[in-house]
């Protein structure tokens, strides 16, 4: 088992007490597995960006499913690059502006359902709320699925993603790191699981849209599916020599694994993000409203949320980072795993071993954030690019970072423009203060959902 039975605890209070007593490079295993965890930023840039080519793949998947094997996220080599040249323009700054308009739409959507618990004087459960909103956006501008996921909780495809995300990290990785021997009893068991049943619907409702399309089914938008198969339908030439045979540029299995990836990834770690920045909204009233005034004087000239007025709200912009660095969503997956024997920095690296960087340790470092945990977003008045590029990384660092990223942050900042347009968001009764950030397995929440209350604004 390693060292997972001290991970089975508060896994942030025991890493953070593995850098006080081992310092910023230390070891330890994952089941069978090794790790060398790396809070220095030095180093970390050196692994993931300039010897990136050495540590280039993730680790592999504990429980091998397809096509999540054949996704961008664990491609690897040359099919990595293709891949992620057919899915990085989906993620453009243009392609940000087109869905703009749609995010903004799922958040007015939002704010009907907020009204109903504004006009009975009730408490929001922004976290279960969230997870409706972040689904409903990521199903529409990735797969132009309409959905209502917000206003109906047993929404069945909301059943199935939720099911998933939370199957997967309770159940099949938590029993796989456990013991190695039931993780190979696993791989024969699981086409005989719940979890399985429930993975094949999700795969199945996603071929339903893929066949529609290929029937002609075209959206009036150009969405994130719909890239992937003009590039399946494509191909590449090999060379420049005509005689030879036109090669796919994504495969059958790659384009459901990807369309996997889009719906499962953006779900749950977005709506903590977003659950979370209005909580903090709401535990500092001066700085909401220095955020609604900086929107509404942007307002004054187009008077409708878009791209270009969600980009220029500097306020918005320190506000939500300061979010991200303080509870970053994703704690401990940002690993890659050494393919040869390296030397980084004086440290050896053996082939096989696999380098995590702690997200919420090197978030707290007060050697590189002073006074970590006070909620500061004047942090970022210069920009994240006047820190250390290792410093903050919520999404990741390096070539593998995650795509989604730019996606990720432009609904955050959407789903607080379009609520403090028309409302306060507020403590109440019912609010958790503190709020306590837990990593049961690999994904920070709060451990309770974050209730809060919002007024009208007086026009």
């Amino acid at each position: 088992m390693g060292n997972y039975a001290q991970l089975d605890k508060d896994r942030i209070k025991v890493m953070d007490n593995w850098v006080q007593q081992y310092g910023k490079v230390f070891g330890f295993y994952m089941a069978e597995i090794p790790y060398v965890a790396i809070s220095d930023l030095d180093m970390i840039k050196e692994c993931f960006v300039k010897q990136m080519h050495i540590f280039h793949e993730r680790p592999p998947m504990l429980i091998p499913v397809e096509p999540l094997l054949s996704s961008l996220l664990y491609a690897t080599g040359d099919q990595w690059k293709k891949m992620r040249s057919v899915v990085n323009p989906s993620f453009s700054a243009t392609k940000m502006k087109h869905l703009t308009r749609t995010m903004v739409s799922c958040c007015e959507k939002t704010l009907e359902v907020i009204n109903s618990y504004v006009d009975n004087g009730q408490p929001v459960n922004m976290t279960k709320l969230y997870k409706g909103l972040s689904l409903d956006v990521v199903s529409k501008c990735a797969l132009a699925w309409e959905v209502d996921c917000q206003g109906d909780p047993n929404d069945p495809l909301l059943k199935v993603v939720r099911s998933v995300a939370e199957d997967t990290e309770s159940t099949l990785v938590e029993g796989a790191l456990r013991v190695p021997a039931f993780r190979d009893l696993l791989r024969w068991v699981f086409p005989f699981t719940e979890i399985s049943r429930i993975y094949c619907e999700l795969l199945d409702r996603l071929l339903q849209i893929i066949r529609l399309r290929r029937r002609g089914h075209r959206p009036p938008m150009l969405d994130m599916l719909q890239l992937l198969l003009d590039a399946q339908e494509g191909s590449e030439r090999n060379g420049f020599d005509d005689r030879k045979p036109h090669v796919p540029l994504i495969t059958d299995k790659q384009l459901l694994g990807n369309c996997f990836v889009f719906l499962v990834a953006g779900y749950e770690t977005t709506a903590t993000a977003m659950s979370i920045t209005m909580y903090e909204l709401a535990m500092h009233p001066d700085e909401q409203e220095e955020i609604y005034s900086e929107m509404m004087q942007a307002l004054e000239h187009s008077g409708e949320l878009t791209y270009e007025v969600i980009h220029q709200l500097k306020r918005l912009d320190m506000f939500v980072c300061e979010c991200l660095r303080m509870y970053p969503p994703i704690t401990l997956i940002t690993s890659r795993q050494c393919n040869k024997d390296t030397v980084v920095l004086g440290q050896h690296f053996p082939t096989g071993v696999n380098v995590l960087a702690p997200t919420w340790q090197i978030h707290h470092d007060p050697e590189i954030w002073p006074d970590p945990f006070r909620f500061d977003p004047e942090r970022f008045r210069a920009g994240v690019r006047a820190h250390h590029p290792a410093a903050f990384i919520p999404f990741g660092l390096g070539p593998r970072e995650c795509l989604g990223k730019r996606f990720s942050i432009l609904e955050i900042k959407a789903a607080v423009c379009t609520t403090l347009r028309q409302c306060k968001v507020l403590q109440c009764e019912e609010t958790v203060v503190p709020m306590k950030p837990i990593v049961r397995s690999m994904f920070l929440r709060s451990e309770s959902d974050i209730m809060l209350k919002l007024g009208l604004r007086s026009k």
